[in-house]
């Protein structure tokens, strides 16, 4: 896709403060669309970065929060036409493979597990599905729908699995059309904090 490639070259040979800085443009300029949610995209990762440090997350689980979705942000298409969740785009493993050139397992793996995590909660927690918002309840059956025991077993065995829940969590409660949250840039230095050494 030619949109993430043009971001990865941006980034070549650059320092820890301007890949930081570099993610943050990222959600400013490109997290105005909404892919069928109340709340722009840009709204869903500060509202996720906040529940994460109110919930007193370390640096790692608040940049993954602010982060998640952002292989939504990447693709070349806008879909202005509403047809966005027709297909499943894997936006978690694009963002996942993507920030794995920069930050750790911790940060990237809860990222690349968040909509297992979906498809755990709904099939561990009886009442998770009715609480989904009504694009992530449009998206669900393309992900995977419900797991099996077997896959139940192997998530739970995955690493990070408990950070994975948390930040499925914080998502779902990431959709608020009234809560006034701090803007991105107040996540700076956790992102700097993330990222790893070259």
């Amino acid at each position: 896709m030619e949109k993430i490639e043009i971001f990865k070259k941006s980034l070549q040979s650059v320092s820890p403060s301007e890949i930081a800085h570099a993610f943050l443009k990222l959600l400013h300029t490109e997290g105005h669309n909404h892919f069928e949610e109340a709340v722009t995209q840009y709204t869903h990762a500060v509202q996720s970065a906040y529940w994460a440090a109110q919930t007193g997350a370390d640096s790692y689980l608040i940049t993954a929060a602010l982060l998640h979705d952002i292989g939504h942000l990447l693709h070349d298409e806008t879909y202005q036409d509403g047809t966005y969740h027709e297909a499943d785009h894997l936006h978690e493993t694009l963002a996942a493979d993507l920030l794995a050139a920069y930050f750790p397992e911790r940060v990237t793996a809860p990222i690349r597990n968040h909509v297992l995590a979906k498809r755990y909660l709904v099939s561990t927690e009886e009442d998770y599905f009715e609480r989904l918002s009504p694009a992530s309840c449009d998206s669900f059956m393309l992900q995977g729908g419900k797991m099996r025991v077997s896959e139940i077993e192997a998530f739970e065995a995955l690493p990070y699995f408990s950070e994975s829940v948390l930040l499925r969590r914080w998502d779902d409660m990431s959709k608020d059309t009234h809560l006034e949250v701090p803007p991105a840039e107040t996540y700076f230095k956790d992102i700097l904090a993330s990222i790893q050494p070259s």
